[in-house]
C-alpha cells in the first residue's frame, strides 16, 4: 500500500476509513481509565471513537515533522444515537484550521462517523497543539522527579462550592498511562526525559483518556442516547496524579458540568453539557 501523503493545512481531507469499537478494545481502554466494564451496557463508548481524530492528526504531523510533542487541548462531541459495539463505522474528516499559537500552532478538525446504513452517529471536533520545543521551558534535572517511583500523588480533598458534588476519584499510574498510550508515536505520554524536555514534571496522560473520564461522569445518572458536550484540557495530568471528579446538576437534575481537580487543588479538565 502506498504511503498516505498527509498534509497539515486547512481543508486537507483525511482518507475515509472503516473503523469500529471492539469489545476487547473497549475492555482494555476502560481498564486503563478505571471505567466499570459494564458502564456502557453493551454499547460502544463514543469517546473511544473520538480517539481516532487525534491519532490521524498525529500521523499527519509525524509524516511532516520530527517532533513528538503535540497535545490534545479540547474536543466537542455530539452523539446522535447509541453506537453498537463491533460494528463497522465510516470515519471521515478534515482540518478546518491551522493557526499560530504562542507555543507553536493549533490544529482544528471536524470528523463524522456513519453507521452501516448511512446514519450519522457521531460528530467530533477536536483541537490539538503542536508545541514548538524552542518555546517551551525544559524542566531542569534538579527539579525532575524520579519518573519510575511507585509513589503516586493521591486525589485531593476538595472543598466543594455550593451546588457541586463529588462524583468519584481517579488515580492515574504510570502503568495505566503506558497501557493507554503504549502504542502511540507521541512519546510525550511515555518517555520521561522527552516529557521533561517540554517542561512537564512527568509524562502526561493522553487527553482522550480524560475525555473518557469526563463523559463517564456526565452520564453518572444513566446513559443518554443522544448528547453534546464540550471538553477542555486546562492543565496537564501527569502519570502519577490523583484526581477528584466533581459535578454540578442543571435545572433538569442531570449532570450539566464536570470538573477534574488535580493534586494541587486546581482544575485540570472541564466538561460542559450542551445538549
Amino acid at each position: 500500500m502506498d504511503a498516505i501523503a498527509y498534509r497539515v493545512e486547512a481543508g486537507y481531507e483525511f482518507p475515509q476509513e472503516t473503523i469500529s469499537v471492539t469489545t476487547e478494545d473497549q475492555f482494555w481502554r476502560h481498564a486503563c481509565c478505571d471505567i466499570p466494564h459494564d458502564f456502557y451496557a453493551g454499547r460502544a463508548d463514543p469517546t473511544i471513537l473520538a480517539t481516532r481524530p487525534i491519532k490521524v492528526i498525529g500521523e499527519a504531523l509525524f509524516a511532516n515533522y520530527d517532533d513528538r510533542g503535540y497535545v490534545h487541548t479540547e474536543s466537542r462531541i455530539r452523539q446522535f444515537a447509541p453506537i453498537p459495539l463491533d460494528t463497522p463505522i465510516t470515519f471521515a474528516g478534515h482540518f478546518t484550521a491551522v493557526e499560530d499559537h504562542p507555543r507553536g500552532w493549533m490544529m482544528h478538525g471536524a470528523f463524522t462517523y456513519h453507521g452501516p446504513d448511512g446514519q450519522l452517529l457521531l460528530e467530533v471536533a477536536p483541537k490539538a497543539l503542536m508545541a514548538d520545543q524552542s518555546k517551551m521551558r525544559p524542566r531542569p534535572a534538579a527539579e525532575a522527579s524520579n519518573p519510575y517511583s511507585t509513589v503516586v500523588r493521591p486525589p485531593p480533598a476538595v472543598e466543594l462550592e455550593p451546588g457541586w458534588e463529588l462524583l468519584f476519584t481517579r488515580q492515574v499510574t504510570p502503568a495505566k498511562c503506558l497501557g493507554y498510550s503504549g502504542n502511540t508515536q507521541n512519546i510525550i505520554h511515555t518517555d520521561p526525559a522527552y516529557a521533561q524536555s517540554f517542561g512537564y514534571r512527568m509524562p502526561i496522560l493522553a487527553g482522550n483518556s480524560m475525555v473518557q473520564t469526563m463523559v463517564q461522569a456526565a452520564q453518572a445518572d444513566g446513559l443518554a442516547d443522544a448528547f453534546e458536550v464540550h471538553v477542555r484540557m486546562l492543565r496537564p495530568v501527569h502519570w502519577d496524579d490523583g484526581l477528584a471528579i466533581i459535578g454540578r446538576r442543571g435545572d433538569n437534575g442531570r449532570i450539566a458540568e464536570v470538573r477534574a481537580i488535580g493534586p494541587e487543588g486546581k482544575p485540570t479538565n472541564e466538561l460542559v453539557r450542551l445538549a
